[in-house]
């Protein structure tokens, strides 16, 4: 209900602005709902399926004048039990503006590169977008040529993977009606697979 969210962004919020140095807040966020999908094609498919979501975010500044640095954190999940609290969030999103306080440049080398899960999220979706069957017809993609190939290291799998438990993206069936199953996008660093639609 209203009250739950509005308990769970207020307490965002303060632990975010408890962190020292935190300066000010953008504000804190949170919502929940759900929604029913049907499909019905000419070929006879008619199903249905119903989910909920829920998020929580909160975004502060930290340090002052000229030397002002911002960062949110974030969690979302089918239920809401699955998500960070609200104190794990508003503390990550304090001690992430912080930590962009007084930045240094690096002189230029070779190293070992580690991403935040922010990041990484956003490969995946690079290599989603690189393999859309559409991409790939209309031969804009950087992989074009690459089905077969090792585009990733050895020790790298990628899943596609819509009947996870919980997940925030399972379901069913896929939006033309046809089945979806589990597979191997890459296996063993090597693209095995394009992303298409019946069309």
């Amino acid at each position: 209900n209203t009250e739950i969210l509005i308990d769970r962004a207020m307490r965002a919020e303060e632990a975010a602005l408890a962190i020292r140095g935190i300066t000010n807040s953008e504000g804190a966020e949170a919502d929940w709902g759900e929604a029913t999908v049907c499909v019905i094609g000419t070929n006879g498919f008619s199903e249905t399926y119903s989910g909920s979501h829920c998020s929580l975010s909160t975004s502060v500044l930290a340090g002052d004048g000229t030397e002002m640095e911002r960062d949110y954190e974030y969690t979302s999940a089918v239920y809401g039990d699955d998500m960070m609290s609200p104190e794990e969030v508003g503390r990550g999103a304090g001690e992430k503006a912080i930590k962009r306080l007084n930045p240094r440049k690096i002189e230029s080398t070779q190293v070992p590169i580690v991403y935040d899960p922010r990041v990484s999220c956003g490969i995946i979706g690079h290599l989603s977008n690189a393999i859309n069957g559409s991409s790939i017809s209309r031969e804009t993609s950087f992989l074009k040529n690459k089905m077969g190939q090792k585009i990733f290291p050895e020790n790298i799998t990628i899943y596609d993977e819509p009947h996870r438990l919980r997940g925030l993206r399972s379901k069913p069936f896929d939006d033309e009606g046809d089945e979806n199953k589990k597979r191997k996008v890459v296996e063993n660093g090597v693209l095995t697979t394009w992303i298409l639609d019946l069309r």
